[in-house]
């Protein structure tokens, strides 16, 4: 009795030990669907502030917000690469020059851009 107890209780955590690992890869393949779908949005997006804001003569500040880190990092090659001061926030930033970043968008003219992270979007707040 004590052997087929035993037995079953291996079962039980190797069954477990199944459903974990399934559930981390099903969480992995997630986030690389998460990240994909991003880099697919990348060029539509560049092509729509391209449109909208950076071709024009003359264009007012604007606030970009964005979920995925590598469409925020082609948001900001592409204002570098046109020499668009522009301030940054997300997770990554340091949460005491937040507010100095914050601003320099609202007192430069020259700052013409914050490109925000969603997820830190109670900044807007400040803007």
């Amino acid at each position: 009795m004590n052997s087929i107890k035993s037995e079953l209780a291996d079962l039980e955590a190797d069954s477990n030990e199944a459903v974990r690992d399934a559930r981390f890869h099903k969480g992995r393949l997630v986030n690389e669907l998460f990240r994909d779908t991003g880099r697919a949005k990348l060029p539509s997006v560049l092509s729509y502030l391209n449109e909208n804001f950076l071709d024009l003569d003359d264009f007012p500040k604007f606030v970009v917000f964005g979920v995925q880190l590598d469409v925020l990092d082609g948001i900001e090659v592409e204002l570098n690469k046109r020499h668009i001061k522009h301030i940054r926030i997300s997770g990554e930033t340091d949460v005491n020059q937040r507010k100095a970043l914050v601003d320099c968008f609202q007192s430069d003219p020259v700052c013409v851009t914050a490109v925000i992270r969603v997820h830190l979007s109670f900044i807007l707040v400040r803007l």
